[in-house]
């Protein structure tokens, strides 16, 4: 009877050892594993006006006012945001004519953003012309003082420094498929593919992945374990906690 009652224990300890195991996984606390991450989700208002408010391409925070920021090709949307919660009877849209804004970075005293019809960053009322072209930014990040741009068109992310109206490459990463997105916390950087956020290490190496349950287009940190997504061809903007 006691061998019995030892090896039901053992199997008892090395279930419940298992069970564990995938309830931390899946938490996105393990450093090697994946994590699922749900979407809360809100629904961006129609407009009604003839600027194209189906889908955006990216979303920011403006570290000024605290506002959303979203931009597709001919659009901008800002949406106040204040204490978790959006504020879309205030929030607003404006064509960008003349334009092509595809990526946007928090900024302490505001935002980044990156049009593409002039190849360049703009902030602080300032124009930075990139080094290099950048055909397809899908992502940009202001991370530990440079702004990290990831251009899907050659599957890199670049490194720029600003300085005297330029943003010079200081290096080039590879990135993975599909990239359409880049964020930062202020110590780790983080990307994203349609239905997955990845973060870095400080070797720029993949150490976490987050499965998503909806399909994005880009990502910004807005808080402390929050991430705001912009949903992929979707009026829709989703919140994740991890």
């Amino acid at each position: 009877m006691n061998k019995v009652r030892n090896k039901y224990s053992k199997f008892m300890g090395l279930w419940l050892a298992t069970l564990f195991l995938g309830v931390f996984c899946a938490s996105g606390v393990k450093a090697d594993g994946p994590g699922y991450l749900v979407a809360e989700v809100f629904s961006i208002p129609d407009y009604n006006t003839k600027v194209p408010d189906n889908s955006f391409t990216d979303i920011g925070i403006d570290g000024k006012t605290g506002n959303i920021s979203l931009v597709n090709d001919y659009a901008w949307s800002e949406i106040p945001y204040k204490n978790g919660k959006l504020n879309f009877k205030r929030s607003f849209i404006a064509p960008t004519k003349g334009y092509k804004l595809k990526a946007i970075a928090n900024n302490p005293n505001g935002v980044y953003v990156f049009d593409v019809l002039a190849n360049s960053i703009m902030a602080d009322r300032k124009n930075y012309k990139v080094s290099v072209k950048i055909n397809n930014p899908t992502g940009m990040a202001y991370h530990k003082g440079k702004i990290y741009v990831a251009d899907k068109s050659t599957g890199k992310i670049y490194k720029l420094r600003l300085i005297k109206g330029r943003a010079e490459v200081m290096q080039t990463f590879k990135a993975h498929n599909s990239i359409c997105g880049l964020a930062s916390d202020g110590s780790f950087l983080y990307s994203c593919d349609s239905n997955n956020i990845y973060k870095y290490d400080f070797d720029m190496n993949k150490t976490l992945i987050y499965k998503l349950n909806v399909f994005i287009s880009g990502i910004t940190l807005s808080g402390p374990g929050e991430i705001l997504a912009i949903a992929k061809n979707k009026r829709k903007i989703y919140r994740f906690k991890f």
